[in-house]
């Protein structure tokens, strides 16, 4: 299938109005016919255009202007040393190309003449008009979004609070979304993101996940989660469409033409904030920061040492925050420096101060299964070595291992 039809073909899984946005493929491969035509005019093949370097003398395709300036294509003729020319210097460059006037050559300055294309130029306007339409829609589908965002966060901040029933279903979700990293950042190919998100709803269904939220709130967010989700996965097909077209059309414009366009352009366009680039993960970048991280998730709150949940966090002089468990386990092993950093003592200094109870408190509330599990496993470890837990360092422990300080870890 041509690509004219495929483009047309597969923007039908576009919303309707999107469709007038997408770069007009057909019509830019007809006004190639123009630019070709106006080359052969002026004695500029396909074929000495290819072959740039010629004998003493530089064919040079250029794209100028500047981001407040249109695109202005040229041929520029270059020679840098006029004195390394035959008698009929101008001659030689005029037999090739007779559209050139007869301007007389200095052999003691390097000479240079330019050939504004205008074809080539309008082409390069109407290529920029389409990814201008691109980005026009862009900016009033990214106010939507953002507005969906604010909404759904609104509504999570709620249905997800720690004082509701739905905290740890929710913590499930979005722990399967990261994993399956639907949109995640290095993945720019449509059908693999829309396969993940395929795979992502198929789990949390097959695991009953939207069954199991039980306010109507956590359900409408639900749904408004999946739906951001799928509109960031069609915005992938449009901007996928268009890079194709905008990739095809400049290699189908070199091809006929004999110029660089492919390379010339892009780094125009970008100069021109017209060429968009990974705008799709903008949008997943922002329900990352304002959704997910709603509810925390375990493994962001781990202790370092033992892999579980921080409980009784105990923050040490280097900053790094470890179990109050782990700390007394490397205390009896006369273990005294970070085991992270290393900074010396760090672990052998730590006492009651350095409990961290603001983050403790955190935990406690974000986390409840988690620390009372934490618990237990504590006080089952004191009960197995000392048949008590009146030492379990949920409660106290003091311990005066370290030469050089006497250590208390609340």
């Amino acid at each position: 299938m041509k690509f004219a039809k495929k483009i047309e073909t597969e923007a039908i899984e576009l919303p309707v109005n999107w469709r007038p946005y997408l770069i007009k493929y057909r019509s830019l491969k007809k006004s190639l016919h123009f630019v070709v035509e106006e080359l052969l005019a002026r004695g500029l093949s396909p074929q000495l255009l290819s072959d740039q370097q010629q004998e003493n003398w530089t064919l040079v395709y250029a794209v100028d202007g500047d981001t407040k300036n249109q695109p202005h294509p040229c041929i520029k003729i270059m020679v840098d040393d006029p004195a390394s020319f035959s008698l009929n210097k101008h001659d030689v460059i005029h037999q090739m190309i007779p559209s050139i006037p007869d301007i007389s050559i200095d052999v003691n300055q390097p000479f240079q003449y330019k050939i504004d294309l205008i074809k080539d130029m309008e082409f390069f306007r109407l290529l920029l008009k389409e990814l201008e339409q691109a980005v026009a829609l862009y900016d009033l589908e990214k106010q939507r979004f953002l507005t969906a965002v604010q909404d759904l966060e609104s509504l999570l901040l709620v249905a997800a609070s720690p004082h509701k029933k739905d905290l740890y279903v929710w913590r499930e979700i979005f722990h399967l979304y990261l994993s399956r990293c639907p949109l995640e950042k290095n993945c720019q190919d449509y059908e693999i993101c829309k396969a993940r998100l395929m795979l992502l709803s198929n789990d949390i269904k097959q695991r009953k996940l939207d069954k199991r939220l039980s306010s109507r709130r956590s359900k409408t967010a639900f749904g408004q989660f999946l739906a951001i989700n799928q509109q960031i996965n069609i915005f992938q097909r449009f901007q996928s469409l268009n890079t194709t077209a905008m990739t095809k059309i400049l290699k189908k414009h070199d091809k006929r033409s004999g110029l660089s366009a492919k390379s010339e352009f892009p780094t125009f366009a970008k100069n021109n904030s017209v060429f968009l680039q990974e705008v799709d993960m903008a949008l997943f970048q922002l329900i990352q920061s304002k959704i997910i991280s709603i509810v925390p998730q375990p493994d962001d709150y781990a202790c370092p040492v033992c892999y579980g949940i921080t409980w009784r966090p105990i923050r040490l002089q280097c900053h790094h925050v470890f179990c109050v468990r782990c700390l007394i386990k490397a205390h009896r092993k006369r273990l005294y420096d970070c085991p992270l950093c290393r900074e010396e003592m760090a672990v052998g200094n730590a006492g009651a101060s350095n409990l961290d109870k603001d983050l403790q408190d955190f935990l406690l509330l974000y986390f409840p299964r988690e620390i009372k599990e934490k618990r237990n496993d504590n006080e089952k470890d004191q009960m197995d070595k000392t048949g008590s837990i009146l030492h379990s360092p949920y409660r106290s422990s003091s311990i005066h291992s370290s030469p050089s300080s006497n250590c208390t870890i609340m």
